[in-house]
């Protein structure tokens, strides 16, 4: 991997798990994502013009939002997006910036939404959606690794209970490797206030697995047109023209401080979102 400046260090405001279900909602993303940046701004008083957000676009192969983000660049390096927003390609093919008038800069990463044999979810980082659904769990963590990407395990309501909560703390005591981990997990803002112990979060501290945590908006939420107000704070040395592959080197290779950010859903909208997801609302 080619090698970020030497002691370019930034705070990136990363959001892991991002979906776009109607392209409508692009720019109104886009736009959460900017607030959200200047709030986490103000509340650490923190003004540092190298800070950075990222989305991370983890969609199911039947939706693939980078790669029609990438289609409006194949005949120009930059495109408007809408009046305040413009696109511009970087020097890797699995990034793009959308730039604001204003000069805030979000960073767009290519990711993909994995569901696996033992009905487990799987999100790869920084890979075209070139993965397979429904191979077993190794499997699937190799493949990712194979296609030059990092995958993060997210939590999910009743996901990690039971049987598939038993694979998933296997897998954590497994890997307990003090250098190099080859997942991590991953929170999400989806997460009740009520639900806010989970055994695996804790068990993946002692066993020093990240946590990288995201948005993980449902379709029928009102959080559909919101990003980057629940994630990781990641220090890092970060490459502004290859964001991808800086921000996967440095989860890899631990060369990072994280720290997470962002509230959990209230109880009550919980609920209504769960209700409204199992009558399909989309």
């Amino acid at each position: 991997m080619t090698q970020p400046p030497e002691g370019n260090t930034s705070t990136v405001l990363l959001d892991s798990h991002v979906h776009l279900y109607h392209w409508s909602d692009l720019v109104p993303i886009l736009d959460s994502a900017r607030v959200c940046h200047q709030e986490q701004d103000t509340a650490h008083h923190s003004h540092n013009p190298a800070s950075a957000v990222v989305l991370v676009f983890t969609e199911p192969r039947e939706r693939d939002t980078f790669a029609r983000l990438k289609r409006q660049l194949e005949s120009e390096s930059t495109t408007p997006l809408a009046p305040d927003w413009q696109l511009h390609s970087t020097a890797e093919p699995l990034s793009l910036i959308a730039t604001h008038t204003d000069g805030a800069e979000i960073f767009l990463i290519s990711g993909q939404q994995i569901v696996t044999r033992e009905r487990l979810e799987v999100l790869s980082i920084a890979t075209e959606q070139s993965i397979a659904d429904r191979l077993p769990l190794a499997a699937t963590l190799k493949a990712i690794e194979d296609a030059g990407g990092f995958p993060i395990l997210p939590w999910g309501v009743g996901k990690w209970l039971f049987r598939r909560g038993k694979l998933v703390s296997q897998l954590i005591r497994e890997n307990d490797n003090p250098v190099h981990a080859p997942f991590a997990l991953g929170d999400n803002g989806g997460r009740p206030q009520f639900w806010r112990w989970v055994k695996q979060f804790d068990l993946a501290r002692t066993h020093n697995i990240p946590v990288i945590s995201g948005s993980d908006p449902l379709p029928c939420s009102n959080r559909r047109h919101v990003a980057a107000n629940f994630g990781t704070l990641i220090s890092c040395c970060f490459d502004r023209e290859r964001p991808a592959m800086s921000l996967l080197k440095a989860i890899a290779e631990r060369t990072c401080d994280t720290r997470p950010f962002g509230a959990l859903t209230r109880s009550m909208d919980f609920m209504r979102d769960q209700l409204a997801l199992r009558f399909n609302c989309n």
